[in-house]
């Protein structure tokens, strides 16, 4: 469960009684992963608003989720792995609220060439998947994948079961094949692929989860 509500309105208090009841009656027996602002990033780069801003609503919504006494709440910060790159200018761990806010990690991360589609290659996992588990151990944090996917069907079957291996091995919690709606460069439309995703998340000991990304905005009009 992703949702984006500037930081001020979160601070604001305003939306406390919808999240709270969000929180409040969230089921047990299963991983609840949530997460503000998947990729926040470019709008803090971009000064839609503060890198303190940012991190002080983060903290007031686990205040908020702790309250509800579900420790199948996990609050997950949702980045690009992009940022593990020396060209993205960006240090990661500056996005990390205090200690104990945050309590899993969770990473976008693509294979060369599949996010602008201009020559897809299917990079082997641990070269585009590594540095996030790497970064993710560096910090003592459980994490996942939030977003993979691979724009082209050429070698694409093989590539998934290698994912779904890696995945397993890496010991992530979760591993996200981004098939949106719309999005033609991660449209997994070809029976093959189709196929060898399907058994491998039939045979995840992880509970891998076939999942597409939605945005579910708790603030409600103007959100």
């Amino acid at each position: 469960m992703s949702f984006r509500v500037p930081p001020s309105i979160i601070l604001s208090g305003v939306d406390d009684v919808a999240l709270s009841h969000f929180f409040d009656t969230a089921p047990t027996g299963y991983p609840i992963f949530y997460s503000y602002y998947h990729e926040p990033e470019p709008f803090i780069t971009g000064d839609y608003f503060t890198l303190t801003a940012y991190k002080a609503a983060w903290a007031h919504i686990a205040a908020l989720a702790d309250a509800a006494h579900n420790s199948e709440l996990r609050s997950t910060l949702i980045m690009m792995a992009w940022d593990l790159t020396p060209d993205s200018g960006i240090n990661w761990k500056n996005f990390l609220p205090s200690a104990g806010v945050i309590t899993t990690l969770g990473w976008d991360a693509y294979p060369a060439g599949s996010v602008h589609d201009q020559n897809p290659q299917a990079t082997p996992p641990a070269d585009f998947m590594g540095p996030a588990v790497a970064a993710s151990r560096s910090v003592g944090l459980p994490f996942g994948f939030a977003e993979f996917a691979l724009a082209t069907q050429s070698g694409r079957p093989e590539w998934l079961t290698e994912v779904a291996n890696y995945l397993q091995s890496s010991g992530a919690l979760f591993g996200i094949l981004f098939d949106p709606p719309g999005a033609r460069w991660g449209d997994l439309n070809d029976a093959p692929s189709i196929e060898a995703w399907r058994k491998a998340v039939a045979r995840s000991a992880c509970r891998l989860m076939d999942l597409t990304v939605i945005e579910d905005i708790l603030r409600f009009p103007g959100a």
